[in-house]
């Protein structure tokens, strides 16, 4: 079973050595929390697609990470998601209800996906990243902010061990931050997007 693990590991590192070549920029999404613009690349392999999604790093070492999701991973990734949102939006109605103006809790959610960080001048990849789903409550100059979080938790360099980044998650402060971001991915704009003829091609 470590073997095969090795094996994929390896045909996926090959992989993305000629994906991370062929990115291109699809579109971005503005995060509430850190008012800041992250950008989200696409690219096509024949049917497949890898969506690379641009995330906060919370290891200083780190400025320059993300999530990889691929086709066969892209449905659950809508789907927790979306699931997360339901739980986010009645735990705000519990917390407003009550008053409750800290807070910190795991969702019931998770999600597969990939990873990448640029460490140095060079990228590495966790190929099999498990997502948490959090729902946190905290308290900043007076404003209560109500954040659901999906983070990867610590990610390890799938070619060298001893290389790694503490956390990379994804910020949304409200349900219509997160549900813009779920719009901004959807499958139709990124078939949209896959069948947008090439700048080359117009001028023949």
């Amino acid at each position: 079973m470590f073997k095969q693990l090795n094996i994929l590991g390896i045909i996926f590192l090959m992989l993305m050595g000629l994906n991370i070549k062929a990115q291109e920029k699809f579109t971005s999404y503005y995060n509430v929390y850190t008012e800041k613009n992250y950008e989200i690349q696409l690219n096509f392999e024949e049917d497949s697609f890898w969506l690379w999604i641009d995330a906060l790093s919370l290891d200083q070492m780190v400025t320059k990470a993300g999530f990889l999701v691929k086709k066969e991973n892209y449905q659950g990734f809508i789907s927790a998601l979306k699931i997360a949102i339901i739980k986010y939006q009645e735990w705000v109605k519990v917390a407003k209800e009550n008053n409750v103006k800290e807070f910190d809790k795991e969702m019931p959610v998770t999600s597969e996906v990939a990873g990448y960080f640029l460490y140095g001048s060079d990228w590495y990849f966790q190929f099999n990243v498990f997502l948490d789903f959090d729902f946190k409550i905290l308290e900043s100059n007076g404003e209560i902010k109500y954040l659901l979080i999906v983070r990867s938790g610590k990610m390890q360099s799938s070619k060298n061990e001893y290389i790694d980044i503490e956390d990379v998650v994804l910020v949304f402060s409200s349900a219509k931050e997160t549900l813009d971001f779920l719009n901004s991915i959807s499958l139709e704009k990124i078939e949209t997007f896959k069948n947008k003829p090439k700048t080359e091609d117009l001028f023949k």
